[in-house]
């Protein structure tokens, strides 16, 4: 679980209005701000996903390497004020977690 400390876009300080969608919308109606009142945490479950080394994200239509399921939590992270991802990457995908520990913390 990557939860030491808040995301890079918290840290940044970005703006909650750049956070949009349905679910931030209902938070600001209520009065909080994204990313200073209210974090967000994953958990993603990818050994679920995770068949012959890509992670498969059929929701979406994705079939990801390793490298590219980081970067795709990565900006996950950069869109939204994300504070916590539990489970990034498969429990048997060790390249996968080096690379999400390099780049998120």
């Amino acid at each position: 679980m990557i939860s030491s400390r808040r995301s890079a876009t918290a840290q940044a300080g970005v703006k909650a209005s750049r956070f949009r969608g349905r679910g931030v919308d209902y938070v600001e109606s209520r009065g909080y701000q994204p990313g200073d009142d209210i974090m967000l945490a994953l958990d993603c479950a990818s050994t679920e996903y995770f068949k012959g080394g890509k992670y498969e994200i059929s929701g979406e239509g994705l079939s990801l390497t390793p490298a590219e399921n980081v970067e795709y939590l990565a900006k996950l992270c950069a869109d939204y004020p994300i504070l916590s991802i539990e489970d990034g990457c498969s429990e048997d995908d060790w390249e996968g977690w080096k690379l999400l520990t390099d780049r998120l913390g």
